[in-house]
């Protein structure tokens, strides 16, 4: 890591800073590694990957809501009360990417969104065996963190893949699957509410079967696209088979601190709120 290399066989104090630079990992032109340079055919596939894992979070809101009934009369809350179902589970977006948007940037896209949607699943899991009220609306506000993770994530993934030209073909199609979640959910949800041997439960069971399979899927085929991450693990992969300690990267030194997360990550919408007209407006539209 480049904060170590004092300690290591090639100090800082005896090496010229031109070589210092010399030895810093990037990508070749060509580099098969970069996720740019991925063939058209393959960035169409991880396109798809994403876009549903991002739907699945999206489908989470509104999948529940043509059991609101079914819920009320189960829990002997109110239908009024029922509807937190779906308010709590968009209120978890709000504070989700403030999780996954840190752990994204440090530790790579898939970490910011695999765990988060197995995790998507146990929740949903959690919702459907509820034998209360609170029960139910616990877990659905938890599940909403977690689904977050690909709402948030996944546009910058694609800026990972793409060049600002040709990036706006793929972001359409993943909008596209965000808004098209909550519009499938309550279709979904509805065909399997009215079925007698499933019930409002299985609205729940379904999100998690969906998250579990995507879950599964994109561990196998989604690779990591994060170029800070792929270029701090060249760099290990570098000096562990050569043999010279000198090779490093700047993302070795990233981290997670409240500092970090308050200041980029907190702060910045509030700065460009604050220092740009265009994005007060778009936030008022």
């Amino acid at each position: 890591m480049a904060p170590d290399l004092e300690s290591r066989s090639h100090p800082i104090k005896e090496t010229k800073p031109e070589d210092i630079e010399a030895f810093k990992v990037d990508f070749e032109l060509d580099d098969v590694t970069n996720p740019k340079n991925f063939s058209t055919l393959y960035k169409i596939w991880l396109v798809f990957q994403m876009s549903m894992l991002a739907m699945t979070g999206a489908l989470g809101s509104s999948i529940i809501s043509p059991g609101s009934t079914q819920i009320a009369e189960y829990t002997s809350a109110s239908i009024e009360a029922t509807s937190l179902t779906v308010a709590l589970f968009v209120l978890g977006w709000a504070f989700g990417p403030m999780i996954w948007a840190p752990v994204s940037e440090v530790y790579g896209r898939r970490l910011g969104m695999l765990p988060a949607i197995f995790v998507l699943g146990l929740f949903s899991i959690g919702t459907a065996t509820s034998k209360n009220a609170e029960s139910v609306f616990l877990t659905r506000f938890f599940g909403g963190i977690f689904a977050s993770a690909p709402i948030s994530n996944v546009p910058a993934a694609l800026g990972d893949m793409f060049p600002p030209a040709t990036r706006g073909n793929a972001m359409t199609f993943v909008a596209l699957c965000i808004t098209g979640g909550p519009t499938l959910g309550p279709i979904i949800g509805s065909a399997l509410t009215v079925n007698h041997n499933l019930g409002w439960r299985w609205t729940e069971y379904m999100e998690a079967i969906i998250a579990f399979f995507l879950f599964a899927l994109c561990a196998l085929c989604l690779p990591e696209t994060y170029a800070p991450v792929l270029l701090k693990l060249k760099a290990q992969k570098l000096r562990k088979s050569t043999g010279d300690e000198r090779y490093w990267h700047p993302h070795e030194k990233e981290k997670i601190d409240v500092h970090n997360v308050v200041t980029k990550h907190l702060a910045r919408p509030l700065v460009l709120y604050s220092s740009r007209l265009q994005y007060r407006f778009s936030t008022m539209s």
